[in-house]
């Protein structure tokens, strides 16, 4: 299935492992071979929770903090 580490524990619903792969800056951009990456698999796994916290704490450069503060909000 070419899942990332960050992408099994988000469809395992091992939170507390997403967080640490997010504290050692794991790529969450990485697509699985249906090219899905860990921001997909969040909103797959309905949580809101894990999305807010990729975009804030991941190595998403591309996306400014005006966005990511708006789409926290609209949560």
């Amino acid at each position: 299935d070419g899942d990332t580490p960050i992408i099994d524990a988000i469809t395992k619903g091992y939170d507390s492992i997403v967080e640490l792969l997010l504290d050692f800056n794991v790529f969450t951009f990485l697509a699985n071979k249906l090219g899905f990456n860990a921001i997909h698999h969040s909103v797959l796994m309905d949580n809101t929770r894990l999305v807010v916290k990729i975009l804030l704490y991941s190595n998403n450069s591309h996306l400014d903090i005006e966005t990511i503060i708006h789409f926290h909000f609209i949560l």
